[in-house]
C-alpha cells in the first residue's frame, strides 16, 4: 500500500490472528480470544481522580492504582488488559476524556495446565515466551494487514475505494503429535505418584516407537499458562528435554545391547556376582541382594551391578562408548522445542579405570528422559534410532505445509538382539525388579532403576545422601510394542526404589490407555489396525483451488486415488463433489488447467474456499481481485456465473475473527 497517510487519512494495522495448536486428534491446545485492553492518555484525562473512582467499580482494580497509572507520563498507559467485550460498553458510557478500549487477541490455553510446559505461553504482545509458543513464535504469529481510512470533516471515517484493504496474513497451525487423552492420564498419574512418594518432580514421556511421534510428556511441578506469572520460573521447564540426570539401571540395556550385539557373551553365559561383595580399583560397588552365579539374562533381571560391572570390565573401552553414542547418549536430537541438553557422555580418554563400570550401571553418564524413552523405543522397534518428534503438520487455511515423517537416525542394533534384550526385559517384569508394572494378559518389558544423586551445583563431588532417581521405562506388547512409556520421579521421601515407585506409575498409565484404546488395538497388527481406519463412511473433501502436491499428500493420507487431467498445478473441479458421503474411500477425478484462461469472463463459483484456494483459482481465469477480510470466502461480488465487464474486479467477502469497524478504536 502506497504510503498516502495525511491529516485526512487513518492507517490502522490488522492484527493477525495467531495460529492454533491443537493436539492429534484436532483437541484445541491454544487459540485465541478477542478481549478488551483498556487505555488512557493522561494528558486528556481532566479529572483523573473521578475517573479512577469510576473505573475501579468496572475493572476491579482499586482507586490508588488506577490514579497512580494515570498520573505516569507518556500519552499510553494500560490500565488492564483481558477484560471481557461487556467491559466496553459500560466505560464508552462514562465517555471518560483520554479514556478507550481496543481490542485485543488474548491467547487461551483451554486445558490449562495440561501439557504447559509443552505449550508455553505468550506475553501481552502475543510474542512466545517458551516451549512450543517461542520455538514456533514465526509461524504462529502471521503478518500484520492493514487499511486506510479517509476523515471527513466531522471526524467520520470510511474506506477508501483506491485504497483496498491488505488483508492480515494468519498464522500457522500446529498440529501435535501428543494425544491430549495420553497427556492427561500421564501427567494424572505421575502427579498421584508424585504426591504418595512425597517426591519433588518427575517426568513422564511416551512415545510410538515406530514413528518416533511424542504421545505424551508430562513434567511435575505443571502451571497454567493461562496465568504463567502466578508461578515461579522454574515450573515453566519442560524437565523431559532440558534435566539430564545420572539415569542408573535403566542404563544397563546399552551394556547388554553391546554384550550381545558384538557376539561376546549369550543370555546363558554365567557370571560369578561375588555374593553381593565386589571392590573394583578399591571402589565398592553394591549389590542390593547377594548373588552368586547369574546368566547374563539373570543379571539384568535382577538388576545386579557386580554383574554388568564385570561384564562391563571385559569388553573394550571404545565398544562401551560407541554403544552409548549409538543410542544417542551425549547428542541433542535438535527436538522441536527449544531448551534440549545433550547430557554428559564423557570420551574416552577422559574416563578413568572404573568408568566402564560405573557408566554401565547408569553413572559418570547423564541422560534426558527424552534420551532415555528414545532408547527404549530403539530396542522395542527391532534396534532403529528414530529422531523424536512432537509436530505432526503445520497448516495453513485448512493445507498441511509442513509433514513430519519418520526419521531413522541409525541402526543401533540387529533385529536379533532386539528380539532377545525384549525376551529379557519380559522376564524383568515377571519376576524380576519390574513385578509391579505386570498387566493381567498383556506382555510387558521393562527395566527398572534407582540412582542416588550427584552434586551438581557448587565445589561438592560425589553423591547426595538420601537423593535419589527412581525410573522405570517399558513397552508393549512384548511380540509387536505399540507404545513406550518412560517414567522419572525425582528426591521422592517415602521409598526411592525404580521398581516400587515408577513402575507402578508405568503400569496405571498403560492400563488406563488400554482401557480407553481396547486390549485389541494392541494386540492387532498393523496391517488389521490400518485396514480398520478405512471402515465407515467417508465424505470427499474439497480439493478446487489446492495445488497438485497437495493433492498427492491428501490421497495417499486419506486412501483416495487421484486421477487428475490437465498438466497445470492448480485444481478447477472435481467429481464427486465435495461434501459428498461415501461407504468408502474411491477414485476422485480432478482437473488441473494447463494455462490461464485469459479471455473468460464469467466468474468461478469460490465461496466456501480458504482464501488460498480462491485467489489460485480466480488468478487463472485472469480475474483480478479485492479482498475484504481474511480466512474462508463467505461471500463473492459478482456472484458465480456473472459475466465481467472490462476491467471489473471481483469482491472476496472472508470471514474475518475481528470485525473491521472495531478497529478504528484501536488507534
Amino acid at each position: 500500500m502506497e504510503n498516502v497517510e495525511n491529516p485526512w487519512t487513518k492507517k490502522v494495522v490488522i492484527p493477525p490472528e495467531r495460529g492454533k495448536i491443537v493436539d492429534r486428534n484436532i483437541k484445541l491446545l491454544a487459540f485465541n480470544i478477542p478481549t478488551i485492553t483498556v487505555v488512557a492518555d493522561p494528558h486528556i484525562v481532566e479529572n483523573k481522580p473521578d475517573a479512577a473512582s469510576k473505573l475501579s467499580l468496572i475493572l476491579g482494580a482499586t482507586k490508588r492504582e488506577l490514579l497512580k497509572m494515570m498520573n505516569e507520563s507518556g500519552k499510553y498507559v494500560v490500565l488492564a488488559r483481558k477484560q471481557p467485550f461487556e467491559v466496553r460498553e459500560r466505560i464508552e458510557k462514562l465517555n471518560l476524556a483520554g479514556v478507550k478500549c481496543e481490542i485485543a487477541m488474548t491467547r487461551k490455553y483451554p486445558q490449562k495446565n495440561i501439557a504447559s510446559q509443552l505449550l508455553g505461553f505468550t506475553d501481552v504482545d502475543g510474542v512466545g515466551i517458551s516451549g512450543l509458543e517461542k520455538s514456533l513464535d514465526y509461524s504462529l504469529r502471521g503478518v500484520p494487514g492493514k487499511m486506510l481510512y479517509q476523515k471527513t470533516a466531522t471526524n467520520d471515517f470510511f474506506n477508501h475505494p483506491d485504497y483496498p484493504i491488505i488483508p492480515p496474513e494468519n498464522g500457522q497451525d500446529v498440529v501435535l503429535s501428543i494425544d491430549y487423552r495420553y497427556q492427561h492420564i500421564a501427567e494424572e498419574e505421575l502427579l498421584t505418584t508424585i504426591n504418595t512418594h512425597k517426591a519433588e518432580g518427575g517426568v513422564a514421556v511416551i512415545m510410538n516407537p515406530k514413528t518416533g511421534e511424542v504421545l505424551a510428556m508430562a513434567s511435575e511441578p505443571g502451571f497454567d499458562p493461562n496465568h504463567a506469572n502466578q508461578y515461579d520460573a522454574s515450573c515453566w521447564r519442560l524437565r523431559p528435554i532440558t534435566d539430564a540426570f545420572e539415569p542408573g539401571s535403566t542404563f544397563k540395556l546399552v551394556l547388554m545391547s553391546a554384550v550381545l550385539n558384538e557376539g561376546l557373551h549369550t543370555p546363558d553365559d554365567l557370571v560369578f556376582c561375588e555374593n553381593g561383595k565386589y571392590e573394583l580399583m578399591d571402589v565398592r560397588i553394591p549389590d542390593t541382594s547377594p548373588h552368586a552365579w547369574l546368566t547374563l539374562r539373570e543379571v539384568l533381571v535382577y538388576s545386579s551391578n557386580i554383574g554388568v560391572a564385570k561384564l562391563a570390565m571385559d569388553i573394550d573401552k571404545r565398544t562401551l562408548y560407541e554403544y552409548a553414542r549409538a543410542y544417542g547418549f551425549g547428542n541433542r536430537y535438535d527436538f522441536d522445542i527449544i531448551g534440549e541438553r545433550e547430557g554428559i557422555l564423557k570420551p574416552v580418554k577422559d574416563w578413568s579405570g572404573v568408568t566402564p563400570a560405573f557408566m554401565s550401571i547408569g553413572h559418570e553418564i547423564t541422560a534426558t528422559s527424552l534420551q532415555m524413552c528414545n532408547m527404549f523405543c530403539a530396542v522395542a522397534n527391532g534396534g532403529y534410532l528414530l529422531s523424536p518428534s512432537i509436530i505432526k503438520e503445520i497448516r495453513k487455511d485448512g493445507q498441511t505445509l509442513v509433514k513430519t515423517k519418520p526419521k531413522v537416525i541409525r541402526k543401533v542394533i540387529s533385529s536379533t538382539t532386539a528380539d532377545t534384550l525384549k525376551n529379557i526385559m519380559r522376564d524383568v517384569v515377571i519376576k524380576g525388579t519390574g513385578t509391579n508394572a505386570q498387566i493381567a494378559g498383556m506382555n510387558i518389558c521393562g527395566k527398572t532403576g534407582t540412582a542416588q544423586m550427584a552434586y551438581t551445583t557448587g565445589n561438592r563431588v560425589g553423591y547426595q545422601k538420601n537423593n535419589y532417581i527412581a525410573s522405570f521405562g517399558g513397552f508393549f506388547p512384548e511380540e509387536d510394542p505399540k507404545l513406550v512409556i518412560f517414567v522419572m520421579v525425582e528426591k521422592p521421601r517415602v521409598g526411592y526404589y525404580g521398581g516400587t515407585i515408577s513402575a507402578p506409575c508405568f503400569k496405571r498409565i498403560a492400563e488406563r490407555i488400554i482401557d480407553i484404546e481396547g486390549r485389541d488395538y494392541f494386540i492387532k497388527s498393523d496391517d488389521d489396525l490400518e485396514n480398520s481406519k478405512n471402515d465407515g463412511p467417508v465424505v470427499v473433501p474439497n480439493l478446487v483451488g489446492t495445488t497438485r502436491d497437495y493433492v498427492n499428500d491428501m490421497v495417499v493420507d486419506e486412501h483416495f486415488i487421484a486421477n487428475i487431467s490437465g498438466s497445470g498445478d492448480v485444481i478447477l473441479s472435481q467429481d464427486p463433489k465435495p461434501g459428498t458421503e461415501l461407504q468408502e474411500a474411491k477414485e476422485l477425478f480432478l482437473s488441473a488447467t494447463d494455462t490461464k484462461v485469459e479471455n473468460d469472463s464469467t466468474v468461478p463459483d469460490v465461496t466456501g474456499l480458504p482464501l488460498r484456494n480462491a485467489l489460485n483459482v480466480l488468478s487463472l481465469n485472469g480475474i483480478s481481485v479485492v479482498v475484504e477480510g481474511s480466512g474462508k470466502v463467505v461471500k463473492q461480488t459478482p456472484k458465480a456465473g456473472s459475466t465481467l465487464k472490462n476491467k471489473e474486479q471481483v469482491l472476496l467477502h472472508c470471514e474475518t475473527a475481528i470485525n473491521l469497524k472495531d478497529l478504528i478504536v484501536m488507534n
